[in-house]
């Protein structure tokens, strides 16, 4: 993927929509999520079953804490900080 932009890499499914338009194709939002669900599932199972094997065979889990910024959650000013916790 060296010759596709760093910013395409990571493009939200809004933005490929709005580019899969400019180029003349109408694909939704949602028909972009079913199909990476259909893929996951279909597709990706088995190595995500393979790795939560291998998870469980250790004694000790390592995990990410990223801060987000959240900008509407009941109780709390906008922009504040949360934080995703990922296993």
């Amino acid at each position: 993927m060296d010759d596709v932009p760093e910013v395409c890499q990571r493009a939200t499914l809004y933005r490929q929509e709005k580019d899969w338009k400019q180029y003349g194709a109408q694909i939704s939002r949602t028909a972009l999520v079913n199909w990476i669900i259909y893929c996951s599932q279909n597709y990706f199972q088995w190595m995500y079953d393979y790795f939560h094997r291998e998870l469980l065979k250790r004694g000790f889990a390592m995990a990410d804490e990223t801060r987000v910024e959240v900008l509407n959650e009941e109780g709390r000013k906008a922009q504040s900080q949360s934080y995703m916790w990922l296993l």
